[in-house]
């Protein structure tokens, strides 16, 4: 990350965006993703998700065919017919 070659307007402009979003992100009481980080990674991020979520989650077509689901509906929601 080298900034050499921006100007001082550029590196200004930079500073002021990167202190209103530490302003935003410090009154917020809510989690943050930083989408600047995760825009193209949101395969991954949904994975991640579905994976780690205490609640049953399956993915289904529209068709309603199961395409895959998460440990906890493996274990919770399997045992429930879906309709």
């Amino acid at each position: 990350m080298t900034d050499e070659h921006k100007s001082k307007e550029q590196l200004l402009s930079e500073l002021k965006d990167l202190r209103r979003k530490i302003k935003q992100r410090q009154n917020s009481n809510s989690p943050v993703i930083d989408r600047d980080r995760t825009s193209g990674n949101n395969e991954y991020l949904n994975r991640i998700v579905v994976e780690n979520s205490p609640f049953g989650i399956s993915i289904r077509n529209s068709k309603g065919k199961m395409l895959g689901a998460n440990e906890s509906w493996k274990k919770y929601g399997a045992s429930r017919k879906i309709q």
